[in-house]
């Protein structure tokens, strides 16, 4: 009996998490930056993406239309996109990493450059805004180099008013005056011009004094449209140092004083604000650009999700309750291959994820073989011309860069794990149950060698004049005439082989999965060099003679700067795994979890993170409330996708008195959301039940608390007809109890 009661809490708890989810529907899923929706007709929709592509909605988010803008690679992300209201047919797109402001006059169907420099445009937060009150003047902050930029002509043409002496993060309009415009920097400051944007003055900071004098940066300014006098204006923050330098700040004196209002340690990239009767509903997303995203107490931000609707006196906190990461999405997936060739780096990895640079690895562009494979080894003879292979057989070839790919028939179906060419013409592809592939005609046509070994082929490698393959049951096969004869190593091992790499043409380092890097030559007994079970070894590689790395599963990697005769443990910039290794000169490349590859330009002494995903949960880039035809929807542009709430939250709270339980009743009558301070941190479990006016139980669960506060939904079987209720929840012997009505 108690078997089946537990059950059947289980059964109804996943109910409960899968209606709360539900509450926000995913109407695209891609990486998002901006949206915004026709003002007159809301089945029209634009969003901004990233690689230079927006995508484009006639019927509410049901289908859309993928547009790229000029070319598709380019590391650019969109988001900064204007619908004008005077003419809907006229678009704006602006962005990070774009370099310019493109116009469409036919909604999306051709682009034309209308704001070019030397240098590149890019825009950092909310930059570009037309005036509320005659939309075809329109602005334009460029973030690198301060300069204002206006259009008089619904964005044909732009001149440059002045220069800020500060990066501009956003700018903000006052509806009840337009010719005072804010702007944001990426120091925390606040300027004001009162003259539509020709002379400006510092009005405020909202930076700690002591702090790090950078990348405090004021993403976005919005103003009440109940009261003009009160705005508000959001602060992201990129180095933990700069700790309770984020937040949302709020102006009542119409921009030239602000008080931080909520959220100190948190940083937060989107706002957005709607008026209901006396307060302000305010929409607040978080954003962290850490990459330490497994600790996010490090720069609380992503995946934070809030919504007040009483001005920012509490919250409704949805972070768990959006399904964020669609798992097998590119922005999300593993990388597993890197490959430096000159200037150019190429990676990819699960579901057709492909990053390129063409600068050294400083900036990766965004985008994903169409097919969609899951990735395990690349190879490219030069910029151009390359080749992946991957799961069940998947081997695809490109002849202009991954912009696009041809599928190659092979002969097996089985996981294909590395591939490797001696030549133009001679290239060998290895994978699962010992799979060994040829070609001798450059990749049109490939043979099975039928090579029958009881192991897994991991990899494939050439060091100097010999070609290496690796596989489970400690196996390893040399050739030392370019894979006309291959030899099996008599090495006593049984592990999975990861990682192979070989010093002064005779000494062998292996590493395993099972943490273990061995060492070996001249058919010497295999001597273990270092253990540590609490990792997966994933790929080892050497500079020269002297500096080795091995990556692993991991926050940590192993360097030698002695021939491999001691290694150190060392934590690296990221808490996220990492699965394999590339290096050009001095410079040291390591791919991943989550998209991620870091860089090392002196030999591992510094990294820094030059891409990654979000991973388990997303940043938020714009939020956008929008009320026509008698319909109101909050939209939300993600990192894991576009988001729609249908029905923007208002909520009655308890009259109660009591600071340790409220409870708010959402529209519709059918969901609570409960704010419940607990006496213990420690407790497991909640009993909680609901009663009408007659003592009759209406509703009762059991709630699993985390921490010393339970901030969450409780979804009923069916609406609470109006009336007065009581709540009680039960924690340990500790009964609290509060009334709440229903109308």
């Amino acid at each position: 009996m108690k078997k089946s009661y537990f059950l059947l809490i289980l059964i109804f708890l996943s109910h409960l998490l899968l209606a709360q989810s539900s509450r926000w529907r995913l109407l695209l899923p891609v990486p998002t930056f901006d949206v915004a929706v026709n003002p007159h007709n809301i089945n029209s929709i634009f969003v901004g993406g990233e690689g230079n592509l927006v995508y484009r909605s006639f019927d509410a988010g049901q289908t859309w239309d993928t547009i790229i803008i000029f070319a598709k690679m380019q590391s650019s992300r969109l988001n900064n996109v204007i619908i004008l209201p005077n003419d809907t047919n006229t678009v704006l797109v602006g962005g990070l990493n774009f370099g310019n402001i493109v116009r469409s006059t036919d909604y999306g169907n051709t682009w034309q450059v209308v704001l070019a420099k030397e240098h590149a445009i890019d825009l950092n937060g909310k930059a570009m805004l037309y005036k509320p009150d005659e939309p075809n003047i329109i602005y334009a902050g460029d973030f690198k180099w301060g300069v204002i930029y206006r259009s008089t002509d619904n964005g044909a043409t732009w001149d440059s008013l002045t220069k800020i002496p500060t990066e501009i993060c956003s700018i903000g309009i006052r509806e009840d005056s337009t010719n005072i415009i804010l702007a944001g920097s990426i120091y925390g400051q606040i300027f004001v011009s009162q003259d539509t944007g020709h002379t400006w003055v510092l009005c405020d900071s909202l930076r700690v004094p002591d702090s790090l004098q950078q990348d405090v940066e004021i993403t976005r300014i919005e103003f009440s449209q109940r009261d003009p006098r009160v705005g508000y204006a959001v602060v992201t923050y990129l180095f933990a140092l700069n700790k309770n330098n984020g937040g949302l700040h709020r102006t009542t004196d119409g921009g030239y004083n602000w008080d931080i209002i909520g959220f100190p340690d948190t940083s937060i990239w989107a706002l957005a604000v709607k008026s209901r009767g006396d307060k302000d509903e305010i929409f607040i997303g978080g954003y962290t650009e850490d990459f330490f995203t497994l600790d996010t107490n490090l720069v609380p931000g992503v995946g934070i999700v809030r919504i007040s609707t009483d001005g920012g006196e509490n919250w409704l906190n949805f972070d768990d309750k959006i399904d964020w990461v669609i798992y097998d999405l590119g922005s999300n997936s593993d990388l597993f291959a890197i490959q430096a060739i000159g200037d150019t780096i190429f990676s990819a990895g699960d579901y057709g994820t492909f990053r390129i640079s063409t600068n050294g690895g400083f900036t990766f562009s965004y985008q994903n073989i169409d097919t969609h494979d899951d990735i395990r080894g690349l190879y490219f003879f030069g910029r151009r011309n390359g080749f992946v292979c991957g799961k069940n057989g998947t081997l695809l070839r490109t002849s202009n860069g991954g912009f696009t790919w041809n599928r190659i028939s092979t002969p097996t179906k089985s996981d294909l794990m590395g591939i490797l060419f001696i030549d133009t013409l001679k290239g060998f592809v290895v994978g699962n149950k010992s799979t060994l592939l040829i070609t001798t005609n450059g990749g049109n046509e490939w043979t099975d060698l039928a090579i029958d070994y009881a192991c897994d082929f991991m990899g494939i490698k050439r060091i100097r004049n010999q070609l290496v393959i690796y596989g489970s049951n400690g196996t390893i096969l040399v050739s030392n005439d370019f894979g006309e004869t291959w030899e099996k190593l008599p090495i006593d091992l049984d592990e999975t082989i990861t990682g192979v790499d070989i010093l002064n043409d005779k000494d062998f380092f292996v590493c395993t999965s099972s943490g273990n890097l061995y060492r070996f030559s001249n058919n010497l007994p295999i001597k273990k060099v270092v253990s540590d079970a609490s990792l997966k070894f994933n790929s080892i590689k050497f500079i020269g003679n002297s500096i080795g790395f091995i990556v692993t599963d991991g926050p940590y990697f192993y360097k030698t700067e002695d021939n491999g005769e001691n290694w150190t443990k060392i934590k690296t910039i990221t808490l996220r795994g990492m699965n394999n290794i590339a290096t050009k000169g001095d410079t040291v490349f390591f791919c991943g979890k989550y998209t991620t590859i870091i860089r090392s330009t002196n030999k591992g002494i510094e990294w820094g993170v030059r891409t990654g995903g979000s991973g388990p949960r997303a940043n938020v880039w714009r939020a956008y409330y929008y009320e026509n035809q008698g319909k109101e929807q909050l939209f939300m542009a993600t990192e894991a996708g576009l988001f729609v709430l249908d029905y923007p939250l208002g909520y009655r709270e308890t009259t109660s008195k009591l600071q340790t339980l409220k409870v708010f009743v959402l529209p519709g009558n059918s969901i609570l959301f409960v704010d419940y301070k607990l006496n213990n941190s420690t407790t497991e479990n909640l009993l909680v039940n609901i009663f009408n006016l007659l003592g009759t139980s209406v509703f009762k669960t059991t709630l699993q608390p985390y921490g010393s506060v339970f901030q969450d939904f409780i979804s009923l079987p069916k609406p609470l007809p109006k009336g007065v209720y009581f709540i009680q929840i039960i924690e340990g012997n500790e009964v609290k109890v509060e009334k709440f009505i229903v109308d």
